[in-house]
């Protein structure tokens, strides 16, 4: 939940817009890990997560915002939201498209492993959704 707090700051007609976004309006959204942190960091008592909240759009090959961080030097809880953030939204009705199902977001995901994700988290993720479906989400998610 606190990884997104920047949306505040970003308008409802932006974020809920169903059709494809200006440069500006992706700009805007861009910039809500930037907005978060600065709304988490005068928060002492929650400790590195303003980090997280900055770098969870970072992506594992340095083509990600607002940093272009990557690999090892993004932080390992950014890495991990940004997997079980995409998961969410591939799962999940977004104004612009329906849900995927569970299998063809896994699939997806491990597309992105080694590109946007740390292949470590997938790999961890994948281990996860196999002990809850007994084994069969990373063989689906890997044929």
């Amino acid at each position: 939940l606190l990884h997104d707090i920047g949306k505040i700051g970003v308008r409802d007609e932006v974020l809920l817009k169903p059709g494809k976004l200006t440069e500006e309006e992706m700009a805007t959204i861009r910039s809500h890990p930037i907005f978060g942190d600065a709304i988490l960091a005068p928060l002492q008592f929650l400790g590195r997560v303003t980090g997280m909240v900055k770098h969870h759009h970072e992506r594992w090959d340095g083509d990600g915002y607002p940093d272009k961080l990557a690999g090892d030097v993004i932080p390992l809880a950014s890495r991990i939201v940004a997997v079980s953030d995409t998961y969410d939204a591939l799962t999940s009705d977004r104004p612009y498209r329906s849900r995927r199902s569970h299998a063809t977001s896994m699939t997806i995901i491990v597309e992105e492993s080694g590109k946007q994700f740390d292949p470590q988290v997938v790999t961890a993720l994948v281990a996860v959704m196999d002990a809850q479906e007994g084994g069969e989400t990373g063989r689906r998610a890997t044929e």
